[in-house]
């Protein structure tokens, strides 16, 4: 959504890649970058919530203040998409959250250090290749939608772009079993000290 990745910027990452199965999360991002640039933050909220359960994204709140400066291909994206909901995972509108959103000083902050896209690759993390290691991997609900034995390969293929000293961190919001995958994250750790 391209939240994770603004946090990232805030807390002193100084490179951010991005991965997703959908290719919607990176017109998302690459609308909130934009956004940081040439919106206020009311303004901000406003595109965010506009463009949740939006048919026309190119017609959301604020978005045609910032769509020509859009890389082509995502404006031709959004545009083969005119119909289409791209933005609407979440049984609530982003306004329910906006006590965990962004607030002036960090929105001012973004500003600042955040002047273009993120990298991203468009892959299945089981399919994803990463060319370079890391001091941080954030994995938010991405193991949801994997059987347990999947998620013990993204994890030790993480391990190997993870950098000595550095970081995975794996939220789950929908494993049933927690204590299962608990026993996967231990099994790695004594695998991989």
């Amino acid at each position: 959504s391209g939240d994770h990745p603004l946090f990232c910027k805030l807390y002193g990452i100084e490179h951010v890649t991005t991965f997703d199965i959908s290719y919607n999360a990176k017109v998302v991002m690459d609308l909130k970058t934009l956004a940081l640039q040439h919106l206020t933050l009311n303004q901000y909220y406003e595109m965010q919530n506009s463009l949740w359960h939006n048919i026309n994204v190119r017609y959301a709140a604020h978005t045609q203040d910032i769509f020509s400066k859009l890389s082509s291909e995502v404006q031709q994206y959004i545009d083969g998409m005119n119909g289409y909901l791209l933005f609407y995972n979440g049984r609530f509108r982003p306004e329910r959250y906006q006590k965990y959103a962004l607030q002036q000083q960090e929105f001012s902050k973004l500003k600042q250090i955040v002047h273009e896209p993120f990298d991203f690759i468009w892959s299945d993390v089981k399919k994803l290749k990463l060319k370079q290691s890391y001091d941080f991997i954030h994995l938010s609900n991405v193991c949801d939608f994997l059987p347990d034995v999947a998620i013990q390969k993204v994890l030790i293929k993480m391990l190997n772009h993870t950098n000595t000293g550095g970081s995975i961190v794996m939220l789950l919001h929908q494993k049933n079993d927690i204590h299962k995958v608990k026993d996967i994250v231990h099994d790695i750790q004594c695998d991989y000290p």
